[in-house]
Parts: C-alpha cells; sequence; structure tokens
C-alpha cells in the first residue's frame, strides 16, 4: 500500500463509524419529521379556515366540512416522501481494515 493510500485508508476509519451514525439517526428521524410536517400542514389550513370564517362559530361547528377542505397532502403522510430507504454509508466497504498493513 502506498503511503498516499494509507492516508486515505486512515481517514476512511476516522470518518465512517461517525458518517454511518449520523445516517441512521436521519433514517430514524425522517418518518416523524414527515408525520411533523403534515400535522403543520393540517394545523396552518385550519387555522386559515377558521381567521377567513372571521372566528364564526357556525365554521367551528361545521368541523366535518374542515377536516375534509384540510386533508393531509399525500406527500408528507407518515413513512412517505423524501425519507431515505437505507443509509449511503452502508455501500462503504469495511475491507480496507483488512489491506492495511
Amino acid at each position: 500500500m502506498t503511503s498516499e493510500e494509507r492516508r486515505y485508508v486512515i481517514a476512511l476509519e476516522q470518518v465512517v463509524p461517525g458518517w454511518r451514525i449520523m445516517e441512521k439517526a436521519g433514517l430514524e428521524m425522517c418518518p416523524r419529521v414527515t408525520a411533523a410536517k403534515a400535522a403543520i400542514s393540517t394545523l396552518k389550513c385550519r387555522i386559515e379556515g377558521f381567521v377567513l370564517a372571521n372566528g364564526n362559530s357556525v365554521f367551528i361547528r361545521d368541523m366535518a366540512s374542515l377536516d375534509a377542505n384540510c386533508a393531509t397532502p399525500p406527500s408528507f403522510s407518515p413513512g412517505v416522501g423524501d425519507c431515505p430507504a437505507q443509509s449511503y454509508s452502508d455501500s462503504v466497504d469495511d475491507q480496507f481494515n483488512s489491506t492495511r498493513t
């Protein structure tokens, strides 16, 4: 192994474990963040409807139509959206440890 290759192996050994930890946390949090975005979107719609109705009590009693008008967008459904299926760091080959001399 050349000295240049050795430098890269040492750098990878230091970076990859932290990368894996961060990616794992991101993969676990993504569906939760997506669900929170959906809840916020629905709440925003409800507040806007309430404000547009000037706080009218008839609007408050008609919550069924409000739910229909403020349905959760499909792109923000929990577990759907831009969440990756697997981490990129999973594809990093750990074999560089065995080739290190």
